[in-house]
């Protein structure tokens, strides 16, 4: 999360209180090589943000 309020602080300074109210609407997940982010006909309900990494 660290990374997420460094680009953030980018733009602009926060508080902690104000950065662990943005960071409770955020969660990491890793996924390993070959495994997909969504499945072929589902609905995807979240928007993803690629940290580190590729993703084609």
């Amino acid at each position: 999360m660290q990374d997420l309020r460094n680009h953030i602080e980018e733009i602009t300074a926060l508080t902690d209180e104000e950065f662990d109210f943005i960071a409770s609407h955020f969660g990491v997940k890793r996924y390993r090589k070959n495994q997909y982010l969504v499945q072929d006909g589902e609905y995807v309900l979240k928007d993803f943000w690629v940290a580190k990494g590729l993703l084609k």
